[in-house]
């Protein structure tokens, strides 16, 4: 028989106190942090604008591919590496919801000859949560432009791209980032960039700022961003006086106005409803000097809702979105730079893939777009064509322009980037 009873009575219940206090404080406390931490997967997918792009599993030797002969999208998984080639170019895709639901968060075109893997992609599980969309990934070579979109449900997107040199943590807005042998750039468009080196050292950037890290860890910047010769290229203050409008056909159905997409974002939208042809433009003239420009690189986003033309004519020179830029050479000539969008290709038509009317350099195919989903374009760099009494010296004007039968399609975020 025990000694002292009425102690181990005391004891046993001090226990029992101890222990419902302590769920009574923990339960509900892990469970707001289960609320609040709790996360899901973002849904990823990647298809390819041009060429053949291939995707490596991470759990596994199977090698995935898709091709701009057959856009289908890949989905992808943490892990995963998607590698392009000399010709390739690819674009991923990371959306919240289900379905027709889905809303694209973050965007990237992986350019030829690059290497990406995506690390992580989650959102928050509950509502209650105030945490942001996260994704992770890692650019080990070649160069991509990431777009990262604030979502509906006003929560912030967070992006941290890994390099061989640091990491860059992007919020929303649009960045440019390219691993070479010596060093890595990164250029923000708009938006805000934090850059952190291997070796501590870190930098902030802002909109039309830029960064370099060398091969052994150094951090130069910011430095100024390439300059945008276009004005009012993202359509915010509508058409404006800065595009010029002009319409060949005269059946009262061929119009450009400006609009917003599903997702707010202003554009441009072509449309023309008649089986007879129709050229519709937007013309801003700009006669700039580029004579010294180390770079000269157009970019804009295109999408092609509808078009009845077999994709750019007989003689390809017909697509539902078109780009010219009229230039003067070195030599006092006058000439031009195209390059042509198209969506529906019919199978029993042998048409080209290239403008047969168009002079040099406009040389090299269009690019076929998925129907009704934006594709986002950068040309090559301009001050490298050849042969060289082709380069530009004076650009005089860019053309943005609708071709063909019935159509319509849209355009926006047109920039001409020039570096000096």
């Amino acid at each position: 028989m025990r000694q002292n009873p009425e102690r181990l009575a005391w004891a046993i219940l001090l226990t029992a106190l101890v222990i419902f206090c302590v769920l009574f404080v923990s339960c509900p406390l892990g469970v707001r942090s289960y609320l609040r931490n709790a996360r899901k997967p973002l849904h990823a997918q990647v298809s390819a604008q041009g060429g053949t792009v291939r995707v490596e599993r991470g759990h596994g030797n199977r090698v995935d591919a898709t091709s701009s002969d057959d856009p289908a999208f890949l989905e992808l998984f943490p892990g995963d590496t998607i590698r392009t080639g000399a010709l390739d170019e690819g674009l991923i895709l990371l959306q919240q919801g289900n379905g027709q639901e889905r809303e694209t968060l973050v965007s990237v075109v992986v350019y030829d000859n690059s290497q990406v893997t995506l690390d992580s992609a989650t959102s928050p599980r509950f509502s209650l949560s105030t945490h942001a969309h996260q994704v992770g990934m890692r650019l080990l070579e070649g160069r991509a432009r990431v777009e990262v979109q604030p979502g509906r449900d006003a929560r912030p997107v967070q992006v941290e791209v890994r390099t061989p040199q640091g990491r860059v943590v992007l919020q929303a807005g649009s960045y440019t980032l390219e691993v070479g042998v010596r060093q890595v750039n990164v250029t923000v468009r708009s938006g805000l960039a934090s850059i952190r080196t291997d070796g501590g050292e870190r930098l902030d950037l802002s909109t039309e700022e830029r960064a370099v890290i060398t091969r052994e860890g150094d951090l130069q910047g910011p430095l100024p961003a390439a300059r945008n010769l276009i004005r009012n290229g993202s359509f915010e203050k509508g058409i404006g006086e800065e595009w010029i409008v002009d319409i060949s056909a005269q059946d009262g159905t061929a119009s450009v106005v400006s609009a917003t997409d599903e997702e707010g974002e202003p554009v441009a939208l072509f449309r023309h409803g008649e089986p007879q042809p129709a050229e519709i433009s937007l013309i801003q003239t700009l006669n700039r000097n580029v004579r010294d420009l180390e770079s000269l690189v157009l970019h804009l986003k295109v999408r092609v809702n509808y078009q009845s033309l077999s994709m750019c004519g007989s003689q390809g020179s017909e697509c539902p979105v078109m780009v010219r830029i009229d230039y003067i050479d070195a030599a006092g000539g006058a000439r031009q730079w195209v390059h042509g969008f198209f969506a529906y290709e019919d199978p029993n038509v042998q048409w080209p893939y290239y403008c047969l009317t168009c002079p040099p350099p406009s040389v090299g195919n269009h690019d076929r777009v998925p129907e009704k989903s934006w594709f986002l374009y950068d040309s090559p760099n301009l001050m490298e064509i050849e042969p060289l009494e082709f380069r530009p010296v004076i650009i005089q004007s860019v053309r943005v322009y609708a071709s063909g039968h019935s159509y319509e399609s849209m355009v926006t975020d047109i920039e001409l980037l020039a570096q000096d």
